[in-house]
């Protein structure tokens, strides 16, 4: 490369730069597991006590399993038992009750696993069977999805669970149950008069929504004023950076907290209102007005001079 082309691709870099787009928000993590397309092709009608049961493989993340969602052909509301087996099949996660399936839009119903509903976390994250059992007669049509990931999805026939050779239409309901965390060094140095950009990164394993940046003068009783931070990267562990104008950074200082909330409502603050992380301001030594540093330079110099013509030679010490 010619020395001359140097200013060119450095240019043309800056220019990439600029006009790639930085993701604000990307795709959220979806609060269900499923192994179906919504693409009904058959309908399995169980009987009076048939058990269905639809195997889940969970992300390795914590998470509340908080219930379920079934495709059903009718309106009316359905008592049935729910439980949620290990993937053995042999040790409950949570142990079979009675409930009720609601409508919640559609051709798909809801039934809510509430307090009995288990919690994963990486430390204990495995399979897991919903099981769902008609404990009346007159069950409705279950739709079935034969197009998409097989292997998932077992009836009761004989007495006995055999594997089904399509997917029940059968869905896990997932919620987040552990608010965002930071990585993140408060400042405490800013310039007066400039703008003061803060970054940090948010974490979050299902995905972070929103976070805010709260800020006011040091020492003030006022209201904080408030800058929504831009993420650049993934909203689980992207980095969201925002700018307070260089007007609000004065000398009295500045003190801010961060707020984060993720997809499940949680939220989590960073510093808070009461306690808030605190700036120094200083002013830039080069800002000292011109004629202020030229009188401080002359009268360094004059002091010198004076000093060295009043003071007497030095003639060292008489050891004699």
């Amino acid at each position: 490369m010619k020395k001359r082309e140097i200013p060119l691709v450095a240019a043309f870099f800056m220019l990439l730069l600029i006009l790639l787009p930085q993701p604000n928000q990307a795709a959220f993590a979806f609060p269900e597991i499923s192994y179906d397309d919504e693409t009904v092709e058959v309908y399995y009608t169980p009987a009076s006590n048939d058990i269905i049961a639809v195997r889940f493989s969970p992300p390795a993340d914590t998470f509340k399993l908080s219930g379920m969602r079934l495709y059903l052909n009718v309106s009316n509301k359905k008592n049935v038992r729910v439980w949620v087996w290990d993937s053995s099949r042999a040790n409950f996660l949570m142990t079979p009750h009675n409930t009720t399936i609601s409508f919640s839009g559609g051709p798909w119903y809801s039934v809510d696993f509430g307090e009995f509903g288990p919690i994963f976390t990486p430390a204990n994250v495995s399979d897991f069977y919903i099981v769902l059992q008609w404990i009346y007669s007159g069950a409705p049509n279950i739709g079935v999805d034969k197009s998409s990931t097989s292997g998932r999805s077992w009836y009761n026939a004989s007495g006995t669970l055999q594997q089904y050779s399509g997917n029940i239409m059968l869905r896990a309901q997932v919620e987040d149950i552990n608010p965002p965390s930071f990585d993140h060094i408060p400042m405490r140095f800013a310039i007066a008069g400039e703008d003061l950009t803060l970054s940090m990164e948010v974490i979050d394993e299902f995905g972070v929504t929103a976070v805010t940046l709260y800020y006011r003068e040091n020492g003030s009783s006022g209201a904080f004023g408030a800058i929504s931070l831009t993420l650049t990267g993934d909203p689980t562990n992207g980095i969201w950076y925002g700018t307070i104008p260089g007007i609000n950074v004065t000398l009295n200082g500045l003190e801010y907290y961060i707020w984060a909330t993720d997809i499940g409502g949680n939220s989590r603050y960073y510093g808070n209102s009461t306690t808030p992380h605190v700036v120094t301001v200083l002013v830039q030594a080069f800002e000292m007005p011109l004629l202020l540093s030229i009188i401080s330079i002359v009268v360094i110099s004059a002091a010198a001079v004076i000093l060295y013509i009043v003071l007497p030679p030095y003639k060292g010490v008489d050891t004699k």
